[in-house]
């Protein structure tokens, strides 16, 4: 459903699959900053065009990756072809990426949310909406929750499709002006309004 505006193509770059059976094959891969992680996805272009897709897994017991952790990244992979071998902004990217993950994975991402949010240590949605790189590791918990729960409420207003429009308004006119055209809602602060209403109404 992310994809039904693009044009089918035969990904001449198809996709790489890389299973490590050790955690310091995994690490040397995808580098230490993924120490905490079961999949990692990379992606390259070059003038639009994808040249580059790989997935590299960590081996469970079984011999085989963490099947919610392969469809997490290659969520990441598929949307890079809606984005022109780019990828969406990283709140996007990871919430739309979550919807894949476990039940108990995403029940953790909702608690570290509310949690947060509880205990006022959510981040601004203006910080998370602009956010592309997570300097703070201890705030790492929060975005990934306030993404999730974020992409979970928009989709729930309108749809899938209506977000992908959504971020090529947004990337145009800025979040405000796209809130105000694609959801009616009135920018960053009226968004933030109704997501904290919604969050502790559950």
């Amino acid at each position: 459903c992310w994809l039904e505006d693009v044009a089918s193509s035969d990904w001449a770059a198809r996709s790489q699959v890389v299973i490590h059976e050790f955690p310091a094959s995994y690490m040397r891969s995808v580098g230490r900053f993924a120490a905490q992680t079961k999949g990692s996805s990379l992606i390259r272009s070059h003038r639009g065009n994808i040249t580059l897709r790989r997935v590299d897994l960590l081996a469970l017991d079984a011999g085989v990756g963490e099947p919610s952790a392969f469809a997490h990244e290659l969520t990441h992979v598929v949307l890079a072809d809606r984005f022109h071998g780019d990828q969406p902004p990283r709140w996007m990217d990871e919430g739309i990426a979550m919807l894949s993950d476990s039940g108990a994975k995403l029940a953790l991402h909702r608690r570290d949310c509310m949690q947060g949010l509880l205990r006022g240590e959510n981040l601004p949605l203006v910080e998370v909406l602009t956010s592309q790189e997570l300097r703070n590791p201890q705030r790492i918990g929060a975005f990934y929750g306030q993404s999730l729960t974020v992409v979970e409420l928009l989709v729930r207003r309108c749809g899938p499709k209506t977000l992908m429009a959504f971020s090529e308004v947004a990337d145009q006119s800025g979040y405000d002006a796209a809130l105000r055209q694609c959801y009616g809602l009135d920018g960053i602060a009226e968004l933030e309004r109704v997501w904290r209403e919604e969050m502790l109404a559950m």
